[in-house]
């Protein structure tokens, strides 16, 4: 009898413990390690030293900041979606030359569960790595060197325009189609398989949602960043939905501030016009204008010049240590210039003295080689080898 007992009780307890399980429900996950670095300047200040009327200032300003992030969230939410139910900006689809950028056939084909008939490319084969959000941080990424993009940044490494500007459509297309060599960057096609299908439009469908993504993701940013420096306690606002309700058709309208009775009202519909207007050319259609105007802005990469190639690196290290004047040694010197400038960045991982010792590879998964120890796969044959006069172009 005890034991029937202690079963049907186990039973039960069993039956609850599924019953309460929540189905999975796709989120986007907010930017809390940006927001953080605006927290943290906060919490750096010495509050113990203040005195009565700067703990209040301090006070107001973490208020600040927490409704700069609730409003930010509020935006992007608003403006994007869910990953289940993709949109865009109002700015965007109201607008002649943006309405067309993206289509909302190909983001609802991409986002939603694999499961959902014609949805989910993204998520079958992309979020692994990716991350739901765009945010390089996939249920695969930290096994991943180096770690998988972060859309978010709206920066892309592979790519055929000029330095700073976005990629084409058609270097996301390639990307996509063919993969990265001699990265986890797997082709569209070797992720699904001999078995599956698929098309260029599928395609075209993953190119659109890593846009959306992208530009998610940075308008984000952005509006952090602003919210950082509104005064939210005097009237400012980032993206108030109050003031939204109440004055959006007056301003669509050409609704004046004069037209308003008092000076209170006069004031806040100003504000809201401010950040409105902010909102929509500063940020969004600036996002969107970046995109649109990368498709014009295809790098032009000059005729390589002709230079005197020694036949192996022995002989390029002995012109490069000799003090008479050579093409290697002034190609060698022009090569150390774009090496530690903006332009190329290489000493930004590698050091500037080759030594791979910059700050910014500590936080790297798989650090930078250090140059002058040689390459990871090196051999003493690669010295004799002979040398392709392309490389030096």
């Amino acid at each position: 009898m005890k034991k029937v007992f202690c079963a049907a009780t186990a039973a039960v307890g069993l039956l609850g413990f599924t019953g309460c399980e929540k189905p999975y429900v796709a989120e986007f996950e907010p930017n809390m390690v940006y927001s953080h670095r605006f927290v943290m300047e906060l919490e750096s200040e010495d509050v113990e030293s203040m005195d009565e009327d700067e703990r209040k200032e301090h006070e107001i300003n973490r208020q600040n900041l927490k409704q700069a992030i609730a409003e930010t969230q509020q935006a992007v939410s608003d403006m994007f979606g869910t990953p289940d139910d993709p949109k865009l900006p109002r700015f965007i689809t109201e607008d002649e030359e943006f309405s067309s950028m993206l289509s909302m056939d190909h983001l609802m084909a991409a986002s939603g569960s694999p499961t959902d008939e014609g949805r989910g490319l993204y998520r079958q084969y992309c979020s692994t790595c990716h991350g739901i959000t765009g945010n390089g941080r996939g249920t695969t990424a930290a096994l991943i060197d180096p770690y998988p993009r972060d859309y978010r940044m709206g920066k892309f490494k592979f790519k055929s325009t000029e330095p700073g500007a976005k990629p084409s459509r058609e270097d996301l297309h390639y990307i996509i189609e063919h993969g990265v060599s001699g990265t986890p960057m797997k082709s569209l096609r070797e992720l699904a398989g001999q078995d599956v299908s698929i098309s260029k439009e599928d395609i075209e469908a993953l190119v659109d949602y890593v846009i959306y993504l992208s530009m998610r993701g940075e308008i984000e940013r952005m509006l952090l960043e602003e919210g950082s420096m509104l005064e939210f306690n005097n009237g400012e606002s980032l993206y108030n939905k109050e003031l939204i309700a109440r004055y959006l058709d007056k301003y669509k309208e050409g609704v004046e501030a004069e037209a308003f009775p008092t000076e209170a009202e006069q004031e806040a519909y100003e504000n809201f016009v401010d950040a409105w207007e902010y909102l929509k050319d500063d940020v969004v259609l600036a996002v969107a204008d970046s995109w649109l105007s990368a498709e014009e802005s295809a790098a032009e990469i000059p005729e390589p010049q002709d230079v005197v190639v020694p036949e192996t690196i022995d002989e390029v290290v002995a012109a490069a240590e000799s003090d008479e004047d050579s093409p290697v040694k002034q190609s060698i010197a022009r090569g150390r210039e774009l090496f530690v400038s903006e332009k190329a960045a290489c000493s930004k991982c590698h050091g500037k003295e080759d030594t791979a010792t910059d700050r910014t590879t500590t936080s790297m998964p798989g650090r930078p080689t250090g140059l002058p120890n040689g390459c990871k796969r090196r051999n003493s044959i690669r010295r004799k080898r002979k040398i392709n006069p392309r490389w030096f172009r």
